[in-house]
């Protein structure tokens, strides 16, 4: 053996100064910077302008809409919050020190203090905490951690250990080949700390909404206010109270409340299924997955084996195979799926007495021991015997199993009896079968990705009857991966690296697919990040749970479908009550341009804005979100509120402007005016809701004719303005709201049919 000196301290400092050091920079989100993110926005202080404006200049009451902004930027807060302590708390190295060999001594130094070219000691249950070259000893590694396959691999003298894997067997000394951020540790862990951006299309949607208002209601208020000041009579608090009434109309800040709410109800649903989301929107990007990928250990299977029979080829040998197993349990420590399937099927003899034993290797792959000359073994047919006989039988039986021979040897003349076989199989999760059923029938594709061998994949498929495609092992092909080829012709993958199962997700979103990607290991991690949504079990890896969007506390999948089907109906629901908010920006918006240009007060009021807000808008959208509606989501967010949303709002333009005409010529005061708009607003507020809840059913008529009633109550009884603050109209101007619900009545299904014809031309252009 040569001594080991390993580096001296001078070498160590030199190392230390010329920063090769196993110290990690990590890019950490600070909590002021969420806070800064949430609260210092363009949107946040134009509520906050409107309202002191209102405050000061106008009615006090006028300024409730603020509390809407307060609550909205409250949640998002906490969500970005909960996302930041979940990804800070991911540590992929289990150990704090390790120990090294400096001035020819060992001493045990704390991780961060190796540095380059530092010679380390590893023993058997240590894990490999930098990336190194083996000097000196021989090692069985576990790779699994990083790369998913399970199979344990024989280091020798100048192989490469990767970070992150552990020591099975064995002793060696090894040379720190790369610490800090270039180990492939910490390159892994550097991705998986990253904090995904959001992919919802909601939050996108609803940003470039606020976006363009923050952009045009500077400029609008300023010219409004003039233009309202500028008419006969008006007073600063009358132009402010237009103004403000106006400006407030054109923010959303009820559908960022609406989409944050429905949101956080859904997870809190789900949390009482032992269901975590990490974040409010992966409940979005979930149900919209048209593809979901598995990793099969951890998720199909539970990553135990079990014995499933004993199959004889000595007659009356069942019982010489059972004890040669329980005295080979007695004799071996080593607790791997296989060994542990066999201890809990046959048990085990305790300290039994035994001349010689042979421990099991990856490269020998049996083990066993000697009693009296006699060797019995239990291992891999090919490495265990050279006798042919038995051997198609054996690889019949390997199609659908994992195959244990047993044999037994005579050391003084040679001859050997094959006794029998042990076949197992992976311990398949209960209702994986029903669960990808569940998928394939509601429009979501599946795919496994795993690192595990082909044949044992093709066999759990071909066990739970699944209708999948063809498979494909990827250490086969040597040439760089036409990933975007392979997923489309393939749905099986096998021995995949974490950066391939990356790399195939990352194909299949450039394919347009929305991806959810199941996993319970360290392999899984980049994938998992990489995806739509990642969905881990409460059993797997600290860093999978960590890096997942979803976490099935209960490691049972057979939740994941609810989990889906709460996504989906959120998601529906908000998307259908999206449309009754942007009825509301759109109108707003382009009326405040109209009426900078007309000799007409703008004819509504902070006041009746609210009650809209909360008739045709809020109380509607949060009762409807309470619907079921577990149909994936497919058509395009913008598209679907801009179809239902834009008649609306032609309809209420149309009908405010001719009301705004005749109220000048019929004498009616300012808040006669905002009664009438008020009640016709809200009436085809109620068009547009019978539209987007078609076909009706007693639940959607329970929702809207109590708040049609109230509309009614609000305007035509004197006691309202007691409650409510609104000014009723007469019987002459009810007779005159008649006509003008017919006149919108008209435009609004001129403006549909128009739409749906602007719609076919559209689809039959794409279609040539």
């Amino acid at each position: 053996m040569t001594e080991i000196l390993g580096l001296t301290s001078k070498e160590v400092k030199e190392k230390i100064s010329a920063g090769k050091v196993n110290k990690t920079s990590q890019n950490k989100t600070k909590t002021s910077q969420i806070l800064k993110k949430h609260l210092l926005t363009f949107f946040n202080f134009i509520n906050l302008a409107l309202a002191l404006i209102v405050f000061f200049f106008g009615n006090k009451r006028d300024a409730l809409f603020i509390i809407i902004a307060v609550i909205a930027t409250i949640i998002a807060i906490i969500n970005d919050l909960r996302a930041k302590h979940s990804i800070e708390k991911l540590n992929l190295i289990q150990k704090n020190t390790a120990k090294v060999i400096r001035n020819g001594e060992e001493t045990e130094i704390s991780i961060e203090k190796i540095v380059e070219d530092d010679v380390l000691k590893f023993k058997i249950g240590d894990q490999i905490v930098v990336d190194a070259e083996i000097l000196e000893g021989e090692i069985e590694v576990n790779e699994s951690f990083v790369t998913g396959e399970s199979d344990n691999i024989k280091k020798r003298t100048g192989d490469k250990l990767i970070s992150g894997s552990f020591i099975v067997s064995g002793t060696c000394f090894a040379k720190a080949t790369a610490v800090g951020n270039e180990s492939f540790i910490s390159k892994l862990m550097k991705d998986a700390k990253t904090i995904k951006q959001s992919r919802s299309k909601l939050f996108s949607t609803i940003q470039k909404i606020i976006k363009i208002n923050s952009f045009v209601i500077i400029p609008i208020g300023i010219l409004l206010f003039l233009k309202q000041f500028s008419l006969e009579g008006a007073t600063v608090n009358s132009a402010v109270t237009s103004t403000i009434a106006a400006l407030v109309s054109m923010i959303p800040e009820g559908l960022v409340l609406l989409t944050s709410s429905v949101l956080a109800l859904a997870t809190i649903r789900l949390t009482r299924k032992k269901v975590v989301v990490s974040d409010f929107y992966s409940i979005e990007t979930l149900a919209r997955c048209d593809i979901i990928c598995l990793d099969k250990t951890g998720t199909l299977t539970t990553g135990n084996m079990k014995v499933e029979k004993i199959v004889e080829i000595e007659k009356n040998s069942r019982s010489k195979i059972e004890e040669i197993i329980k005295i080979s349990n007695g004799l071996f420590s080593d607790f791997n799926p296989t060994s542990k399937a066999l201890f809990n099927k046959f048990g085990r003899i305790s300290r039994p007495k035994v001349d010689d034993f042979y421990q099991f290797s990856s490269d020998k792959k049996y083990s066993g021991y000697r009693i009296k000359n006699t060797d019995y073994l239990v291992g891999a047919y090919s490495f265990i015997t050279n006798n042919k006989t038995y051997k198609k039988r054996e690889e019949e039986l390997s199609t659908n199993y994992r195959v244990l021979t047993v044999i037994s040897r005579d050391k003084t003349d040679g001859n050997e009896k094959i006794l029998g076989f042990v076949l197992l199989s992976d311990e398949v999760r209960k209702n994986a079968k029903k669960i990808i059923e569940y998928y394939q029938k509601n429009d979501v594709k599946v795919k496994i990705i795993s690192g595990d061998n082909p044949k044992t994949i093709e066999h759990l498929v071909k066990s739970l009857d699944l209708k999948l495609g063809n498979s494909v092992d990827l250490s086969t092909i040597k040439s760089k991966k036409p990933y975007k080829t392979l997923v489309e012709n393939y749905d099986i993958f096998a021995r995949v690296r974490p950066e391939e199962k990356q790399s195939l997700i990352k194909a299949l979103k450039a394919s347009g697919h929305t991806v959810a990607m199941t996993g319970d290991g360290v392999n899984d991690v980049l994938a998992m990040k990489e995806a739509s949504c990642g969905i881990s079990i409460g059993e797997g890896a600290d860093a999978a749970r960590k890096t997942a969007d979803i976490v099935l506390l209960e490691n049972d999948f057979s939740v994941l479908p609810s989990a889906i089907n709460e996504g989906r109906r959120t998601i529906n629901n908000v998307t259908r009550s999206s449309a009754l908010f942007l009825n509301k920006t759109i109108f707003a918006t382009l009326l405040s341009i109209i009426f900078i240009f007309l000799n007409f007060r703008y004819p509504f009021a902070p006041l009746e804005m609210s009650f809209i807000n909360f008739v045709i808008i809020g109380a509607p959208s949060f009762l409807l979100a309470l619907e079921r509606n577990y149909d994936r989501p497919k058509t395009d967010f913008r598209y679907h509120i801009l179809k239902n949303s834009v008649p609306s709002a032609i309809a209420t333009i149309f009908a405010i402007i001719l009301l705004s005409i005749i109220s000048k010529y019929s004498n009616h005061t300012w808040e006669e005016t905002t009664s009438l708009s008020c009640i016709t607003t809200c009436f085809i507020g109620f068009l547009l809701m019978l539209k987007i809840t078609s076909p009706i059913n007693k639940f959607r008529l329970a929702v809207i004719i109590p708040l049609f009633m109230i509309t009614i109550f609000a305007f035509i009884t004197p006691t309202a303005k007691t409650f409510l603050g609104l000014n009723y109209i007469s019987l002459n101007q009810f007779l005159e709201f008649l006509v003008l619900a017919g006149i919108s009545s008209l435009v609004f299904v001129v403006s549909n049919v128009l739409i749906l014809k602007f719609e076919k031309i559209i689809q039959s252009r794409r279609s040539s």
